[in-house]
């Protein structure tokens, strides 16, 4: 819409600030300024030199709003052109729902902008109720409680925790200075063992039916 009186020689043909107006036998160029507020349903932007204007229909998109602190606190409809507002309001926020391994999202279903981002709140147990072994690997999962989000997560087997363990020891006979152990190497772990048969003498000289 445009209101360039008829001194104007051509009147603009879009909002781009064009136009040329006769003034005393010379062009001129039409000066506009920054689109404003005119009513609910239109903004206009006028020129300095025919005092004409320009006039189009207001152009809303939904923007964030932030308070001092930099806080998502709402949305608002913000006229890309002249910047007037309107239906600003809270967050309408949807169900949870899952997104993937950075935790559970909504979102808010009016302005489709702003998103809030949770943890996920896992149950954990290991696959087939068997943790790792000194042989075998585990295999750990890890299950969302609110939105089934699950993912697992590989252990690797243990090995073996070895200590040696002495159980029994005897003299051959009352006079022989010698001692004989038998020992077992066993797992603290799973109780595999296997046993090492012993001798300990304490005299270079002696000699009985062991040695």
């Amino acid at each position: 819409m445009y209101g360039i009186e008829d001194r104007t020689a051509s009147s603009p043909t879009s909002s781009d600030n064009k136009g040329v107006m006769v003034i005393t036998g010379q062009h001129m160029d039409h000066n506009f300024s920054s689109w404003t507020f005119y009513d609910s349903n239109t903004h206009r932007k006028s020129c300095s030199v025919c005092d004409g204007y320009v006039s189009s229909n207001h152009d809303y998109e939904w923007i964030i709003v932030y308070d001092t602190s930099g806080n998502d606190i709402g949305h608002v409809k913000d006229c890309v052109q002249c910047h007037d507002r309107k239906d600003s309001g809270f967050h309408v926020w949807s169900d949870w729902y899952n997104a993937g391994a950075i935790g559970e999202q909504r979102h808010c279903t009016v302005c489709q902008l702003s998103t809030e981002t949770r943890p996920h709140d896992f149950d954990v147990y290991w696959l087939y109720g068997q943790p790792p072994t000194c042989l075998y690997e585990g295999i750990k999962v890890y299950d969302c409680k609110n939105c089934l989000y699950e993912y697992q997560e590989i252990v690797p087997a243990l090995g073996h925790d070895w200590q040696w363990i002495t159980y029994n020891s005897y003299k051959n006979s009352s006079t022989c200075p010698y001692r004989r152990y038998w020992e077992d190497e066993r797992c603290t772990r799973c109780g595999i063992w296997h046993w090492v048969d012993r001798y300990y003498k304490v005299s270079e000289n002696h000699s009985c039916a062991w040695f």
